[in-house]
């Protein structure tokens, strides 16, 4: 049995460009995601538009994952310094 050649990678395209490229903030990356959310909703989108909606959807949710990960790592090095230094006080 031989296998077949692996098909060559999809050229990067503007389309593909931008479903991977990084929102500028937090809060751009929640007004592109409801943006795309009542897009998707609408009836009669194409089969390829739903498609790399759905892809920059993905790219975006990582991209706020990663930022509330980040922020919550930040709160709780704060919060523990802060006790830390309240504990410290009260000796």
């Amino acid at each position: 049995m031989t296998s077949r050649p692996a098909p060559p990678p999809m050229p990067k395209t503007p389309q593909t460009e931008a479903t991977h490229a990084e929102p500028e903030s937090f809060e751009a990356a929640m007004a592109e995601l409801e943006s795309l959310v009542q897009s998707l909703e609408q009836v009669g989108l194409p089969l390829e538009v739903q498609l790399q909606s759905y892809q920059r959807g993905m790219v975006l949710g990582q991209f706020c994952k990663k930022k509330l990960s980040h922020v919550q790592g930040e709160v709780e090095r704060l919060s523990s310094t802060a006790e830390k230094s309240t504990e410290e006080g009260q000796s």
